[in-house]
């Protein structure tokens, strides 16, 4: 869809951890995937709003969250009027999936691939105003810190 390319050539085909499109995982293909954060992403239409279509996503995401995946979902409406704060998000949510759970180690991979999302110089577009700045997402970037002393 153009909401799809939008997202894809403006923000996730750049991106520092690799994404594919189309992924097909289960018997489903999604918009979006990122294997080291075992994050998707997908694009709903205005299709996905009513009550049937909404029971198969609800049915849809509990499969995927059975292989534990991250699933973000944004309207192409969100992608329109608000891209910046979908990509800031991405990325926030990103960060937030490689972190280590508390109380383990963390992993070679986890550090190398947040190394390079944090010392590339990658910065999604601006999110001014967007108040995506939670807690969760605090304590996540001290980890982060910790993890690159």
């Amino acid at each position: 869809t153009p909401w799809e390319r939008k997202l894809w050539h403006e923000f996730l085909k750049g991106y520092p951890v690799r994404f594919q499109r189309q992924k097909a995982i289960d018997n489903f293909v999604v918009d979006f995937y990122c294997a080291k954060a075992r994050m998707i992403i997908e694009l709903d239409g205005g299709g996905h709003f009513n009550k049937e279509k909404q029971r198969h996503d609800t049915e849809r995401s509990k499969i995927l969250n059975s292989y534990h995946l991250t699933i973000l979902r944004f309207s192409n409406l969100d992608i329109d009027k608000n891209f910046d704060g979908v990509a800031a998000h991405t990325q926030r949510s990103n960060e937030i999936s490689l972190c280590p759970n508390s109380g383990q180690p963390v992993s070679e991979a986890a550090k190398s691939t947040l190394d390079v999302i944090l010392l590339s110089g990658f910065k999604p577009p601006s999110d001014e105003g967007g108040g995506l700045k939670g807690r969760r997402e605090r304590k996540c970037s001290d980890i982060i810190k910790r993890i690159l002393k």
